[in-house]
């Protein structure tokens, strides 16, 4: 029992006393002490100061805060139930076996009988605890009422074994004696006092051993209102009985009661230094937890406007590019200014992959099937690029923004690990067409070996997508995530994907089983033409934007293809959003508005919001969208709000305005279109060199 004592006395004090949480702020909490120590504390004191934040001793230190008092005591109350069902199988135990040991002195039946109210206790609040959940609410208030009800069975237990151990000692163990000094009174007297003095000593002793582990679950639970009342009735309910009892001295109660307060003194110091310490340990957590839930809406936050500015930029850029190219299609130097228009297509499209890749992180991405034509695809994917194409002339259902990450980071990977000075890079697929109307495509990019890099062994590649750490400067990847990204990609489309090294070159290869598109899947079916010749000329188009190169993009291109002269673009300060608004409801036939317009100050006005003002007064022409942020979200945003359709900006001007003509065709004619809102995605129509965004 002292062992016990002393083990389980170090585990509730306060210098052992850790959060029980799997969070980082758990990890965390050795750290912050070490660190006070010698340096500021990075967490403001009125944060963890406990006393600030709760009430009064007597409610055992409640936080004020309703939330955080639930999320503290859901967090210890599984902790109290397991110590308190370890604590009744240690009960059980001793109050089955100990009887036993004294079954052979022939003691009294009152003797035994005496173990058995603890039995009940026990059993009780086990089947209690343990069957039912609707209890454990109140496990407290159990832990509490079992010690007092066992402290007052131990006083019982006390009077009725002392009874039975003096009258076993005068008639049994001292028999001889008691028959020797019979016809004395006063030594007969004097030995019972003497065995009353002693068996009662002891049998007290014996009974506050037994309460020592009630004493550490109450330390355990820590402090409650129902601990606090636990610690003061615990030596009241243990004295009422021996203070009844003939068979206890007031010496050896005033002696023992004495030792017990000193305990119950020690048990409420160390109940409120553990739970001062639990409590200021949960709100450092709890801080801890709320900063860094703030860092990453943050991070998040500063992520989605850094890709937002990122696209909005590459987008203006390209158009300029591309309306000078229009212009001068001659001469040589525009092969570099192609260049360059591709390889900002190019970032557009990794700044869409973003968002792929953190719903493939997170196991969230829904695989979204479209009809891609592979030989368009390849082209586009490749523009801008010196790569061999072996591509079919086939239309099949797929993911384009996965098949366009798998390969944009696998022909990357390619130029960047392959031969120096030609790294002969080409993209090969290969069509089984026996399978009609499904086909196993094998995709292939290949490069030319590096001599300055090691093999590629399947070892590397397997550690390589598990993530362990490879210390080479010469690895065959630079930051080994693009492959990483590829693999995980093509899992999530059901594509089997091999990284391999077979003579002088590499070879990333995957393969997947598509449907064939029907002829009324593709994009340029019959009706998509038929709508496209029954756009009419000369209609009256408004747009707002507040990037100057975007509005000059709009104007040239809505000129030049969509036969009218009749476009206005406003947007160069926050007092044209009105004149805008105006202008669209007089007379405008088609409204493009940008989603985010920021202007100087605190100015920044939605799209949405313009929308749903143009749809509140009655609009009845088409509303489109143009965003840099097309995610899902951000689309049921816009169809909510009342867009018709909406363009990523990454989208060619080609095709977003031969898709606007459609969405206005069908509009008028209250047709469905192809979809409501169409989404950006890589063009199965045309290659970016050619085609003017």
């Amino acid at each position: 029992l002292s062992v016990y004592f002393f083990s389980a006395a170090a585990y509730c004090h306060p210098a052992f006393v850790m959060p029980h949480s799997p969070s980082s702020a758990s990890s965390l909490m050795p750290v912050m002490q070490l660190r006070n120590d010698t340096t500021t504390s990075p967490v403001p004191k009125n944060v963890v100061h406990v006393k600030t934040q709760s009430h009064s001793f007597w409610t055992g230190y409640q936080y004020k805060c309703s939330q955080q008092e639930e999320g503290y005591w859901k967090r210890h109350e599984l902790l109290m139930v397991r110590a308190f069902q370890t604590w009744g199988i240690f009960r059980l135990f001793i109050d089955t076996v100990l009887p036993l040991t004294y079954s052979w002195r022939g003691l009294a039946g009152s003797f035994f009988l005496a173990f058995a109210p603890n039995v009940a206790i026990t059993v009780t609040t086990l089947l209690m605890v343990s069957c039912t959940s609707r209890f454990r609410k109140y496990i407290v208030l159990i832990i509490s009422m079992t010690s007092v009800l066992l402290a007052i069975v131990a006083g019982v237990v006390v009077h009725v074994h002392t009874r039975v151990w003096i009258n076993n000692a005068m008639q049994s163990e001292l028999s001889k004696v008691v028959n020797y000094i019979a016809g004395d009174p006063a030594l007969l007297q004097e030995l019972e006092d003497y065995l009353k003095n002693t068996l009662s000593a002891s049998t007290v002793n014996l009974q506050l051993a037994l309460l020592v582990p009630q004493v550490l679950l109450l330390a355990f639970a820590g402090l409650w209102r129902s601990t606090i009342f636990a610690v003061f009735a615990i030596p009241i309910g243990m004295a009422i009985p021996l203070l009844i009892s003939p068979e206890v001295p007031t010496l050896i109660l005033f002696a023992r009661g004495i030792g017990g307060a000193i305990l119950m003194g020690y048990l409420l110091g160390n109940l409120v230094t553990v739970t001062l310490t639990r409590r200021r340990s949960f709100l450092l957590e709890n801080y801890f937890q709320v900063a860094l839930e703030t860092a990453v809406t943050a991070s998040r936050q500063a992520d989605s406007i850094l890709n937002h500015t990122l696209k909005n930029t590459m987008a203006d850029a390209a158009g300029n590019i591309e309306m000078f190219l229009e212009t001068d299609q001659t001469g040589t130097d525009v092969i570099h200014l192609r260049q360059s228009c591709a390889s900002l297509r190019r970032g557009m499209r990794a700044c869409q992959h973003r968002q792929a890749y953190l719903q493939l992180a997170a196991e969230k991405y829904k695989i979204a099937l479209h009809p891609v034509a592979l030989r368009d695809f390849a082209t586009e994917l490749t523009a801008g690029r010196q790569v061999t194409l072996d591509v079919p002339e086939i239309t099949v259902l797929l993911d384009p923004t996965l098949f366009g990450l798998i390969f944009d980071n696998a022909l990357s990977n390619a130029f960047k690990h392959g031969h120096s000075v030609n790294p002969n890079v080409r993209l090969t697929i290969q069509c089984d067409t026996d399978e009609h109307p499904c086909v196993r495509l094998k995709f292939s990019v290949s490069n030319a070996v590096n001599p300055k890099r090691p093999c590629i062994t399947p070892d590397y590649v397997r550690k390589l997508l598990a993530g362990d750490a490879l210390q080479q400067t010469t690895t065959p990847m630079s930051n080994r995530i693009g492959l990483q990204h590829c693999f995980e990609a093509a899992k999530a489309h059901g594509m089997t994907a091999s990284l391999t090294q077979r003579g002088q070159r590499v070879f990333f290869e995957t393969q997947v089983t598509a449907e064939v598109a029907e002829v009324q899947c593709v994009v340029t079916d019959a009706l998509r033409e038929a709508d496209l010749s029954a756009y009419p000329a000369g209609l009256r188009i408004y747009c707002i934007d507040d990037s100057e190169p975007a509005r000059r993009l709009l104007h040239y291109n809505l000129v030049h293809r969509a036969n009218t002269e009749n476009v206005v673009v406003f947007g160069e300060d926050c007092a044209e959003v009105a004149t805008f608004t105006q202008r669209v409801l007089e007379d405008g036939d088609i409204a493009f508005l940008d989603q985010h317009l920021e202007y100087d100050g605190d100015t920044d006005i939605l799209g949405t919001d313009i929308v749903r003002e143009l749809v509140d007064k009655g609009y009845k022409g088409l509303i489109c969208i143009r965003s840099g942020n097309v995610a899902e979200a951000d689309l049921a945003a816009y169809e909510a709000a009342g867009a018709h359709c909406a363009f990523g900006k990454d989208v060619p001007m080609k095709q977003l305005i031969d898709d606007m003509k459609v969405a206005y065709t069908r509009h008028i004619t209250q047709r469905p279109s192809i979809q409501t809102v169409t989404e950006s995605r890589p063009s199965v129509e045309s290659s970016i060199p050619e085609d003017v965004m």
